[in-house]
Parts: structure tokens; sequence; C-alpha cells
């Protein structure tokens, strides 16, 4: 039933479970043997025994479903009656198992997800070397987070005060933005062309307070889905935003955002309790206390089209039915600003199920292409697509057979990428005002970061391209 049911969940599911000590039902006897963490690779970094099992589950199994198998292990496998649930966060896999057919899936996969938030507070993004660095702090987690086998306390701010561990930062290796000249877009400085993310990677409480620097850190984060229809124009622009507060002072304060007017319909805004929005969408007022504190959330509709897109594109497709061949050309062009490229470009293309083999090429640095037979997909990947430039990249496909249905399955390119300092409502925090509880004399430092996700960004193409002749 448990592989049933984790089978049938997307691992991107985000559950609804208020913060807090997670509710088991009683009925449940048991709920995780085990907890381990893995490389990317499958090699295993920290485990951790909760329960004790008749069978003894091995990482070395989920090691094994890595190489085999291309697309990914399986969200929940069994072997042995021993169920491995995991998702991905950042550059390592988060494991669960249990023996337990009765356990529940949604609190497991929940478990999961906010495991892998709080070590994103504290770590930043999860990678090998970040957690062997503060093994002693996964451990401590671990332990605070679970009891005898039970996802027990995953809030924050009343998990921090039982870690008693540092975290220590790993050497930086040279990343692509380290290694770019510093004349690129005409900025001299390099502390310029990094993004200014650093707060992720500091502790959400520091035992030592008179050290501690009074920081408050204001995340604007959206997601944006849009969809072009095949002759290039607008379908749909739907925006889901969340106001992240982060703060490090050493008590609690009283805090007042104000905001600009956003392109669109503010069709829904959901606030923390503790919330004043009566005066939406102009400001917000609460109080928050160190730690995480999740404000806001928005969907935004109906954005005008004159609000300029992050990326367009241009497609053409040539057939050469004679030689079974297609040649799809796409012509791409980034309308962000110079000095904030989109990172982390992902494209993938709906390919027919016939083709035997696709090859492809580009005016992008750094592209990688990658044939996904499984899904019929053919995939390209670019670490920074450069702002307000345009490129090319073109697929050449090999088909077993000429059908009419070609029509149909190659029929959409879907974009995915990050757009930092930005937000594409155009929404801007006017005004920040905090002011702590404990002293009014204490000198605050204010930051406000924004950033936009791209997971849906898709262009339909037009079916106009397949010749009338007799079909070989």
């Amino acid at each position: 039933m448990l592989s049933m049911i984790c089978k049938y969940l997307n691992i991107s599911y985000v559950c609804t479970v208020k913060p807090g000590i997670v509710n088991v039902s009683e009925k449940i006897e048991k709920m995780l043997n085990g907890v381990f963490f893995s490389s990317l690779a499958g090699e295993t970094l920290i485990q951790k025994q909760l329960l004790s099992s008749t069978v003894k589950w091995q990482p070395e199994v989920f090691a094994g479903w890595l190489k085999k198998c291309n697309v990914g292990p399986p969200k929940c496998a069994v072997h042995n009656g021993m169920h491995y649930i995991h998702i991905r966060s950042g550059k390592v896999y988060i494991v669960v198992v249990t023996d337990s057919s009765n356990a529940s899936p949604f609190v497991i996969v929940d478990y999961l997800h906010r495991l892998s938030e709080i070590l994103t507070d504290l770590l930043g993004t999860p990678t090998p070397e970040s957690l062997l660095d503060n093994i002693g702090l996964v451990y401590e987690l671990l332990s605070e987070s679970t009891c005898a086998g039970f996802p027990k306390l995953t809030d924050t701010t009343k998990l921090k005060p039982f870690l008693s561990s540092t975290v220590i930062q790993p050497n930086k290796s040279d990343d692509l933005l380290s290694m770019l000249p510093d004349n690129l877009f005409g900025i001299a400085e390099k502390e310029k062309r990094e993004i200014p993310s650093q707060s992720s990677k500091k502790p959400l409480l520091n035992n030592k307070i008179e050290t501690q620097k009074n920081e408050v850190y204001i995340d604007l984060i959206e997601t944006l889905s849009v969809i072009f229809d095949a002759s290039g124009n607008l379908m749909l622009c739907n925006i889901i935003g969340k106001l992240n507060v982060k703060s490090y002072l050493s008590g609690d304060a009283n805090m007042t955002i104000s905001f600009n007017q956003p392109n669109g319909e503010l069709s829904q805004a959901i606030t923390h309790s503790s919330v004043n929005k009566s005066n939406l969408p102009q400001d917000i007022k609460m109080q928050v206390s160190p730690g995480n504190f999740h404000a806001l959330s928005y969907n935004l509709s109906n954005i005008g089209e004159s609000v300029s897109m992050p990326f367009t594109l241009y497609s053409s497709i040539m057939p050469y039915p004679q030689d079974k061949m297609l040649t799809l050309s796409l012509k791409i062009h980034c309308d962000l600003p110079v000095r904030h490229p989109a990172m982390n470009l992902v494209g993938k293309i709906a390919i027919p199920e016939c083709a035997v083999s696709a090859s492809g090429i580009s005016s992008l640095v750094n592209i990688t292409f990658n044939h996904d037979r499984k899904r019929s997909e053919y995939c390209f990947s670019c670490p920074l697509f450069p702002g307000n430039s345009h490129h090319t990249v073109t697929v050449k496909l090999i088909l077993s057979s000429w059908t009419a249905a070609m029509v149909f399955e190659l029929d959409k390119v879907l974009l995915q990428f990050e757009a930092p300092m930005m937000c594409h409502s155009e929404i801007k925090i006017t005004d920040l005002k905090v002011k702590s509880v404990n002293t009014s004399s204490l000198q605050i430092n204010k930051w406000v970061r924004y950033l936009t996700f791209a997971n849906s960004y898709e262009f339909y193409l037009k079916d106009d391209w397949f010749p009338h002749t007799e079909m070989i």
C-alpha cells in the first residue's frame, strides 16, 4: 500500500500540514527504521538507525538503483520488505527506510521536505562536503527531529535551541561566476557579479550572543508559469509568490513592509496569523522572532501583455521525408538585464517516439545535450544565459518511420530557469521598518533580495510543417 501511494505522489508535492509538531495517528505502530544521506553518485555520506528491525536495511541497495536508473531512482522502492523513500535536496539525496506498510506516506514525504528546508537554512545548498564538515550538527538534527522513529519536531524556531554544534563552512570551489573575466558586462568589481545570498549560509542561532550580527533578510520569491501559443502570443501568465523573513536579532522585533502597486490582479493573499494584512497590497505589519518566518503567499493573474517577458522563442521545423529526418531550429531571446543573466537554464523538447537518434548544436557556451529515450525528450542545459542577447539551438532528429502522428508529438518546448534580483510582477519593497522590542537604540542591518523561478515556461510549436506528400 505504501509503495502504491508513494508512486502516485509527485515528489514535489507540498504537504499542507501546519508547521510545528507533526501529528501521527496512534494506530501506526512504527514509522521510520532509519535515515541516510547519499551523494548523487550513490556514495553513502551519513546514516542513522532509528528503530531495530529483523530485516537489516542497506544504503548500498539505494546506490544500486542509482546506477541502474538513468532517470533517477524510484521514489518509493521495496527490497526485502524494506521501503526506501527519497527526495533530492541540493546535491544530495535524503532517504528514509521503513518496514511498516501502514506508515503514512504523507507524513514521511512531509518530514523529508522539512528536513531539507532545515538543512538549507543551516548549511545553504546541501552538498556532500557541507554535510561531512557538519556531521555533528546533522546527527543532532536527526536525533531532535525524531522520537523512536516518529517525526517529531521540525519547526526551526522550536528546534534551534536544542542544536549546540556550530556550522563549519566548506572551502569554496571555483564556480562559473569566479571564472568570468573582470570586465564582463562592464563590471569591474567581482563583488558586483555575485548573487547576494549569504544569509542562507548562516545558522539560525548563534550561541555566542555577543558576536551575533543584528541583521534582517527579506526574501521575495516568485514562481512563474507562462504559455505561448504557436504564433508567439501570450496565452497564460500566472505568478505565485511568497515573502520570507530571516531574523538574526537577539529578540523579537516589530516590522512594517511597504510595497508598490503590482502589475496584474492580486487574486489571493494568505498571510501568517500574526501578520496584519488590513492594508494589503500597500503594506503588512508583523512581529517576528529570531529564525525563519513565512509571512505572505500571494497569487497574481491577468498580467498585462505590455510587461516584458524574460524569454521569447521563434521556431522553425524543416522536414526531410525522403531521408526520414527533421531539423528543429530555435532562436531564443533573453530580455533580462545584462547585469542579471538567467541562471541554470534547462530546455526540454518533446520529440517523436520514432526518433532513433538526436543531436544538437548551439551558439551558447557551456551547453550540454541529453537524449532521454524513455520520456521521448531532448534536453539542453546551460548554467548561464546572458541578458539582452539571443542564441540559437538546432536539433537534428533521425527517425525510424515517417508518420503524421509526429505533428502531435513534436508540439512544445519547455524552459526552466532562475532569474536572480528580479520579480516579474515588478513588486518592489519600497520601505522596510524594523524596531526591536527589547531596545530602541539597536543598530539593525536590513537586506532585501528578489528571485524568480520558472518551472513551467512553455512554447507551443506550429503544426503546418508536415508535407502533404505520400508517406513512406
